[in-house]
């Protein structure tokens, strides 16, 4: 079967299904795609520094929407909303400059699971911010996933390390970001705001990195090349 063919089979069938059942297909995705993400910055780290890996993430993940600006043209970005497009890059450009920080310094294993915690922050910031109603089962499903965070950091204060701070801050402000694309949802296309991320995260994230700058090899940049396009597709689930 062609790639298109299937590809088109393969929306009416998720077009068929329940929205929630649609979005927690999309959030899987996601989740695996994310979780390759992860495994690609602990290798790519061993030789090139983590803000520099987070410039050539957004480099080549702007690269890999190629198709669909030649297919929608400066025409496609058009919007009314850029002050919060920038709100959501800033916080996201914090998130992931301490999200690649802390891979290569926790477990990652470790790192993984207490990343988790961002749906945890993101049930508060969803009643906080969006006036959702948040009903007695997701309340002690975010309890239980909160309990979950502490006994894998099985902490005292003292004992917290540094990347697990990260770790942590990481998955709140994940969490703040996704609140701000639920938010853009309501007039723009997610194609759309992952474009304007990468519009404006390219050159916010080039900064830290010329702190840092090291050439990347040629086998290096390939593997930059995979992370921006995996990390696109990760978006666009999200």
């Amino acid at each position: 079967m062609p790639l298109k063919s299937a590809t088109t089979l393969a929306a009416r069938l998720i077009n068929r299904l329940p929205q929630s059942s649609q979005a927690a297909l999309f959030m899987v995705i996601a989740c695996a795609v994310f979780a390759a993400m992860s495994g690609l910055i602990r290798h790519i780290s061993a030789n090139v520094p983590p803000l520099e890996i987070v410039f050539f993430r957004n480099l080549f993940g702007l690269l890999a929407l190629a198709p669909w600006f030649l297919r929608n043209g400066m025409a496609g970005l058009k919007t009314t909303r850029l002050g919060l497009y920038g709100l959501r890059a800033l916080v996201g450009m914090v998130s992931m400059a301490l999200w690649f920080t802390a891979v290569t310094i926790v477990p990652l294993a470790e790192a993984t699971a207490l990343s988790f915690t961002a749906p945890l922050f993101g049930t508060v910031l969803a009643v906080l911010l969006l006036g959702e109603v948040v009903r007695v089962r997701r309340w002690s499903a975010t309890l239980a996933g909160f309990a979950g965070a502490m006994i894998i950091l099985r902490p005292t204060v003292e004992t917290i390390e540094p990347g697990t701070i990260m770790v942590l801050i990481s998955a709140a402000t994940m969490a703040t970001a996704g609140i701000f694309v639920k938010k853009l949802m309501a007039t723009d296309t997610p194609a759309q705001s992952v474009a304007w991320m990468g519009i404006m995260m390219v050159p916010m994230s080039l900064v830290p990195a010329l702190f840092v700058w090291q050439w990347p090899s040629l086998q290096s940049l390939l593997w930059l090349g995979l992370l921006g396009g995996v990390a696109t597709i990760g978006h666009l689930a999200i």
